[in-house]
Formats: C-alpha cells, sequence, structure tokens
C-alpha cells in the first residue's frame, strides 16, 4: 500500500512567500497600466474604466478556465511557475508592444474608424487587447497555485487556502504603493514594468525548482511504499467493482437486475464519495467460491487490513464518515453470509 506523500513543511512557506511576490506584480501591473492606457485613450477615468474591466473580466475567465483543468494537470505547481513566467516575458516585452501598437493605430485605424467628436469604440478595444491576455494569465494563478499546493500539503487545507488568499492580497497592497510612490518615480513607466517582469521571472524559475524537487521525491516515495508486483496508485482506484451488498441496501444503486448483476457495485461510485478521504490506496477486492456451488456459493472477500482517514476528509466528514463505516464493517470484518 501506498501511504500519502507529504512535502517539507518549509517548502510551503516558501511557496506562501513567493505568491505574495506574485500579488506584488499583478497589481504593480495595473497601476502601470493605467498610466499606459491614459497615454492612449486620452483620459485617466477612461484609462481606469477599461483596466478595471478587463483586468477583473480577465482574471474571472483564467480562472474559470484553470478551475476546469486544475484537477487534470499532472503538476500544477508546474503549470503556475510556466504562467508566471510568461507573465514576465510580457511584461519586459510590454513598451515596445504598445508603442508598436499604438503607432499602428495612430497611423491607419484611428482616422479610418473614429472621429473628433465622441469615444471611439475601436480604440478602447484595442486598449483592452494590450492587457487581456496577461489578465487572462493572472486569473490562472490561484487555482492553479492552490491545486498544487493541496496536492503537496493535503493537511488543513483550510488553512493553507487562507494563507494563499492573504499572502497574495498582502502582496497585492504593496504593490499598488511601491509602485506609486517608489518605483514610477525612480525608474519610470518602462523600467517599473520591466522590474515587475524580471521579479516574475525570478518567481517562476523558484517555483519551478520546487514544483520538480516535489514531484521527484513523490515519485521516489511512491517507489518505496508500493509493494514489489503491485500496481502503483496515486488516489483511490476507480478501475475494480466490490459487491453491493456489503454496503448495504441504500448504497446498491441497481435496480430491476438480475441477483448476480444487482450484486456489483463500481468502486468508481465509492472512489467519488470518498475521495481524498484515505490516506492509502485501497487495491481491489478478491473473491472465492466455496465447492457447494456456483450458483449456492456467496464470495468471500479478501482486503487490506487497515484503513486510515487522511486529514483531508475532515472538511466532508459527513459522506465520508458514512462510506468509511460501512466499508470497515463489511470489508475488514464482514459479517458471516
Amino acid at each position: 500500500m501506498k501511504v500519502n506523500f507529504q512535502a517539507p513543511a518549509g517548502a510551503q512557506r516558501v511557496l506562501f512567500a513567493l505568491f505574495a511576490v506574485s500579488g506584488f506584480c499583478g497589481l504593480i501591473y495595473e497601476s502601470i497600466w493605467a498610466y499606459y492606457l491614459k497615454l492612449f485613450v486620452g483620459h485617466a477615468a477612461y484609462a481606469q474604466t477599461v483596466v478595471l474591466v478587463v483586468f477583473i473580466g480577465g482574471m474571472a475567465i483564467g480562472a474559470w478556465a484553470a478551475g476546469r483543468m486544475a484537477a487534470r494537470t499532472p503538476n500544477p505547481l508546474l503549470a503556475y511557475a510556466i504562467v508566471e513566467a510568461i507573465v514576465g516575458l510580457f511584461a519586459l516585452a510590454f513598451q515596445w508592444i504598445f508603442s508598436t501598437t499604438t503607432d499602428w493605430a495612430y497611423a491607419s485605424l484611428l482616422p479610418a474608424l473614429c472621429s473628433a467628436d465622441g469615444i471611439c469604440a475601436p480604440q478602447w478595444a484595442l486598449a483592452g487587447l494590450l492587457i487581456l491576455p496577461q489578465s487572462i494569465l493572472l486569473g490562472t494563478t490561484f487555482p492553479l497555485m492552490s491545486a498544487g499546493i493541496l496536492r503537496a500539503f493535503p493537511q488543513a487545507p483550510g488553512r493553507t487556502l487562507s494563507m494563499l488568499y492573504f499572502t497574495n492580497s498582502l502582496g497585492a497592497v504593496f504593490g499598488v504603493l511601491a509602485s506609486t510612490f517608489v518605483l514610477i518615480p525612480a525608474f519610470g513607466l518602462p523600467g517599473t514594468t520591466r522590474a515587475a517582469g524580471l521579479m516574475n521571472l525570478a518567481l517562476a524559475a523558484v517555483v519551478a525548482a520546487i514544483a520538480m524537487g516535489t514531484e521527484n521525491a513523490r515519485r521516489t516515495h511512491g517507489a518505496m511504499a508500493t509493494p514489489a508486483g503491485a500496481e502503483p496508485a496515486d488516489g483511490l482506484r476507480a478501475a475494480t467493482r466490490i459487491p453491493a451488498r456489503t454496503l448495504g441496501a441504500p448504497h446498491t444503486m441497481v435496480s430491476g437486475a438480475s441477483p448476480a448483476s444487482a450484486d456489483t457495485l463500481t468502486w468508481h461510485t465509492l472512489r467519488r464519495s470518498a475521495s481524498g478521504c484515505f490516506s492509502t490506496d485501497i487495491t481491489s477486492p478478491t473473491t472465492t467460491r466455496s465447492n457447494a456451488g456456483a450458483a449456492a456459493s456467496t464470495p468471500s472477500i479478501s482486503m487490506p487490513p487497515k484503513v486510515r482517514r487522511s486529514a483531508s476528509c475532515r472538511v466532508a466528514s459527513g459522506v465520508s464518515t458514512k462510506v468509511r463505516n460501512q466499508f470497515s464493517e463489511n470489508f475488514i470484518a464482514p459479517r458471516p453470509a
């Protein structure tokens, strides 16, 4: 059997600090973009409106997309590092992108589509497109970091998520203050953007190193904890089937079937009910029949001797406790037929 892997606690504290740096850089970008777009759309209020709508909307899109993909991502921390690196590259190139795009707009787009009176919608749309890709990428950071750190540190998920939110928000506060009162006066808009981009690249490098080190340690731990000849597993498997009568009548979820087919329940159903609630992998049960005849025989079930709940199961204790009690009662000490 394979015991859940727990990464070193020091790595968790480092990830919290790095996520604060991520929030620091993210709000530098938001404040910097407002200055840049003011030069393009011609008014600070218009620029603030565009930045707020695109920044919040883009982050929402990114969070939605990453939330759907995070569960299927093999290494969310590594994916997070890649996202941060791309954001950093965008920041390093933003001055050139802004200058090239706005020069083209002034020369070709605006004279053809806009007039001197009123608001020019193409101008606003182009201003939003300048910061939309980065905003979407920034929106993916929280789901990816959350998924990655919870996989590495499954204990106390509530505290972990609250610390991520706290550190990221705290870094954002200092990012706004630093960009407005320190960085922009000292380095200007291009210099401040490049400084934030370099911080993103450094952050990405450190997180990538932690992600690969944690993954290597997890594989080594799994190889040592899995017996020779056993199938390596990661979490509860959904490939086996167990007798439904052992879970009691309310759990069979089978109606109108023959006794043989109605006597089975997919292991996938139990896994979905108790995912994350056991600290060991549960292998497929073995069944044997007596010599009295196959038709009248009763399967006898052999299961691993011990099943322990993990701390992450506390968040779903109602369902998981019921499943575990039924499982322990019927599989670890099955009642005689």
